[in-house]
């Protein structure tokens, strides 16, 4: 062990001194820990819901773009802040489906409107 380990046995940072015996100082802005924050976040949902939702609002205020799941994939995009927002408020109010599904709900609505949007378009230049 390279000196993280104290007198009796537990983890000690040495860079932070000040973190106490046991703990480890993760900062919402660093990008090295963001993903593993908003794990943590999602893992204690079930026990605190508000932490999970402050915890994950402070992330995304900090600039983290969280991981899309598709099927077995984690696929990393870029959504703007009120698209996140909006499928956050989604999955809130249709608790009876995954956070994946609203996802693929509102991209195919998404679809949806660009493609009734291109056939207007084309309709109006003919």
């Amino acid at each position: 062990m390279s000196g993280h380990i104290n007198a009796e046995g537990e983890f000690q940072s040495d860079k932070y001194p000040w973190c106490k015996p046991g703990f480890v100082p993760l900062k919402i802005t660093d990008r090295g820990a963001q993903k593993l924050l908003w794990a943590y976040a999602e893992q204690r949902r079930e026990i605190d819901a508000a932490f999970a939702d402050d915890l994950q609002f402070a992330l995304k205020a900090a600039g983290y773009q969280q991981p899309a799941r598709v099927g077995r994939k984690t696929v990393m995009v870029r959504m703007p802040v009120d698209l996140v927002e909006r499928i956050d408020r989604e999955c809130r109010v249709r608790e009876e489906r995954s956070r994946e599904q609203v996802i693929r709900d509102l991209c195919s609505e998404a679809i949806d409107l660009s493609t009734d949007a291109r056939a207007v378009g084309s309709r109006a230049a003919s």
